[in-house]
């Protein structure tokens, strides 16, 4: 089936589009791995995934709202939201610039950096034996 596709619209590219249809299967398993893992740790992908862009700068230990969607692919509202319920749990510290009072820094609590080293293990588990197990290791 691939082939004739690929002849019709992507001559000579069947095996190519099909190692990326691959790929794109194999993600969407991982994603619902994911959500699956996170559910059972009542948490979220993007509630990990801020914790990541602040943890994994070790430069730094606090970033502006800004700073933290630059680096995430999430419209201002949601993220704005999940940081509040961050904050609010205790996950996140929010404190004021001294310069400007409209700008928020943020950054990981102890019991923020106590669900992030709790999440890690089996995260990264998880990403190697599905990687493996997909082929895409």
């Amino acid at each position: 089936m691939i082939d004739r596709y690929a002849n019709q619209h992507a001559a000579g590219k069947a095996k190519q589009i099909e190692r990326t249809l691959h790929t794109l299967r194999a993600a969407s398993r991982l994603i619902r791995l994911l959500d699956a893992f996170f559910a059972r740790h009542d948490f979220s992908q993007l509630r990990f995934l801020i914790l990541m862009v602040i943890d994994r700068d070790t430069a730094r230990d606090r970033f502006t709202f800004s700073e933290i969607a630059a680096k995430t692919d999430v419209s201002k509202p949601v993220l704005s939201r999940t940081m509040r319920s961050l904050v609010e749990s205790g996950v996140l510290v929010e404190e004021a610039d001294p310069d400007d009072g409209r700008v928020r820094h943020y950054s990981i609590s102890p019991l923020g950096e106590e669900k992030l080293a709790s999440l890690l293990p089996d995260y990264f588990s998880l990403l190697t034996s599905t990687a493996e197990k997909e082929g895409i290791a």
